[in-house]
């Protein structure tokens, strides 16, 4: 049997393109490592300031994920079709696992936040697969391929028999979430510095980091095909977090702050496209 091509996925015509859901604001979650003061967050912290990442994830579900059941699209590649019972395997980060949308998954790694109406679950559920979730909040695109201190490389759920991979990975090694929490440190209650410490300074990820990632995503690419020469591979982008153009009440960042983060969504979305794309 042919090797399939990975997917990525955009918009409505989720088997296609890369997705992107814009919405103003989410919900911060520090899961697994450690905040910008080396202090280990809990699975349950969560900063008030940002409040809406439970409805992002909804509409993100409702636009584009359960497009994978079929529905119509007008892209050339035809909609995904597999049987119930089919092995899903879903990888990634917090995006994937749900951290802070909803309640824990028993029996799961807490630090990892997997949550009972990840976007993994909600479609294994519509459609009757097989899930085998093993994505696990702050992971990297280094925790796909290897281990991760007590948890191994999330990349062995996938097995001979597995049809459909999906991979919401990226945003950790290029700090892009982190990058903009530490951008509001001190600017909004909930997100000062310990008494005596002062605000870290964001670092921005290089041309080199993006040149890694993307070389790690290919690499994530040809191994999911390799373990699983007739798996389905779907690569689901971040949800959205800074608007197109101006700011927000909510994100109390300057221009070049808010720029940054724009341009650091940007590359991760085409560097995911373009890795699907070369596989």
């Amino acid at each position: 049997m042919p090797s399939q091509r990975a997917r990525p996925s955009r918009g409505h015509a989720f088997p296609v393109k890369p997705m992107h859901v814009g919405v103003t604001s989410a919900r911060l979650s520090c899961i697994s490592g450690h905040w910008p003061w080396g202090v280990a967050c809990q699975v349950s912290e969560t900063y008030p300031l940002m409040s809406k990442m439970e409805g992002a994830m909804k509409g993100m579900l409702a636009g584009g994920l359960l497009a994978l059941a079929g529905c119509a699209t007008t892209t050339a590649q035809p909609p995904l079709t597999l049987s119930s019972g089919a092995r899903y395997v879903s990888l990634g980060s917090s995006y994937a696992a749900g951290a802070g949308i909803g309640t824990l998954l028993p029996g799961t790694p807490q630090r990892c936040g997997r949550t009972q109406n990840n976007y993994a679950r909600l479609l294994a559920a519509r459609m009757r697969f097989d899930l085998i979730d093993a994505s696990c909040g702050g992971a990297t695109t280094a925790h796909i391929l290897g281990p991760w201190n007590e948890l191994p490389p999330q990349l062995d759920a996938v097995t001979p028999d597995t049809k459909l991979v999906t991979i919401t990975i990226g945003g950790n090694d290029v700090r892009y979430v982190l990058n903009l929490a530490i951008a509001m440190c001190g600017r909004v209650s909930g997100m000062m510095p310990p008494t005596g410490r002062a605000c870290p300074s964001a670092t921005w990820p290089s041309e080199v980091d993006y040149s890694v990632l993307g070389q790690r995503l290919r690499e994530i690419a040809r191994e999911v095909r390799r373990r699983a020469p007739q798996a389905e591979l779907i690569f689901v982008d971040y949800v959205r977090i800074l608007p197109d153009v101006g700011g927000c009440v909510a994100l109390p960042l300057d221009e070049t702050q808010m720029a940054a983060g724009r341009e650091a969504f940007r590359r991760l979305a085409d560097i995911t496209a373009k890795s699907a794309e070369a596989e």
